[in-house]
């Protein structure tokens, strides 16, 4: 399981993809879900407890690939 921000933690095995909202003003990431929920959190990185969105994405792929690995292991 990985902590996305202080009110999301996923399972990276269900993510089904990540995609990026950028407007003038702001930076979202958006997650969607294998069962089909959204989930859309703004970048907001803060040393006081925003959501750095990028570290983020890289910790879900990061986990996903871990867990791909120890699968073929185990094949």
């Amino acid at each position: 399981m990985i902590k996305v921000s202080d009110d999301l933690i996923v399972n990276p095995m269900h993510v089904a993809s990540i995609s990026w909202d950028r407007g003038h003003s702001y930076t979202a990431m958006l997650i969607h879900m294998a069962d089909g929920t959204k989930h859309r959190l703004r970048h907001s990185p803060s040393p006081y407890g925003g959501t750095d969105c990028y570290k983020a994405e890289a910790a879900i792929v990061a986990a996903y690939d871990r867990a791909i690995e120890a699968s073929e292991r185990l094949a």
